[in-house]
C-alpha cells in the first residue's frame, strides 16, 4: 500500500508476490480493487472486490467502501458474492447505506443460484414491485414458479404479467 501510494513501480509485482503467497488474504484483494479501480478497470476491481468480500465476516464497512470506489450499480453488484451468508445482513447493510438498488441487482444474481431458498426469492419479488422494476419482478416469479409449483407463485407471475401488459391468450 506504501509502494503504491509513493507511486513506486515495483508496487504491481509485489502484490502480485503478495497474492500468489497468500491468495485468500481479504486485504490484498481489497488493494487490489482499490489499484484495479483506480485504473478504470471497474468490473475486475468487482472480481477483486468480491474475494474480499468472502474473508469479511462485517460486510457493512466493506460495502461502504465499495459503492464509493464502484457507483455504476451493476458494478457494485457483482462485487458481492452470490453465495455470501448470511443474506439478510447484505440486504440489511445495503439498506442502511440507502442502496436497495444495488441490493435488488444481486439479489437477482442470488436466485441463479441452484440452492436458493424461497424467502429470497419473495424479498427479490416484493422489493422489485415496490420499486416498480417488473421485469425484474417476472424473473423472480418465474424463478419462483420453477422452485415451487404452488398457487401463490402462479398469482405472483400473473400479477406481474398483468402489470406488464403481458397477456397470455386463452
Amino acid at each position: 500500500d506504501l509502494l503504491l501510494r509513493a507511486g513506486d513501480a515495483r508496487a504491481v509485482g509485489f502484490l502480485n508476490h503478495a497474492l500468489m503467497l497468500h491468495p485468500f488474504h481479504p486485504g490484498l484483494h481489497r488493494l487490489t480493487a482499490r489499484l484495479l479501480s483506480d485504473n478504470k478497470h471497474e468490473t475486475q476491481a468487482a472480481l477483486e472486490y468480491s474475494l474480499a468480500m468472502k474473508g469479511t465476516l462485517q460486510p457493512k464497512p466493506l460495502l461502504d467502501e465499495i459503492l464509493h470506489v464502484l457507483p455504476n450499480p451493476d458494478n457494485a453488484a457483482l462485487a458481492i458474492p452470490p453465495d455470501w451468508e448470511p443474506r439478510d445482513a447484505i440486504l440489511a447493510a445495503l439498506h442502511d447505506l440507502k442502496h436497495d438498488d444495488v441490493a435488488e441487482r444481486w439479489l437477482a444474481r442470488v436466485i441463479q443460484q441452484p440452492d436458493v431458498d424461497i424467502e429470497t426469492v419473495d424479498t427479490l419479488y416484493e422489493m422489485a414491485t415496490a420499486s416498480q422494476h417488473f421485469d425484474v419482478a417476472k424473473r423472480a416469479a418465474v424463478r419462483r414458479l420453477q422452485l415451487a409449483h404452488t398457487y401463490s407463485s402462479r398469482l405472483m407471475l400473473a400479477r406481474v404479467e398483468f402489470r406488464l401488459k403481458d397477456y397470455k391468450p386463452i
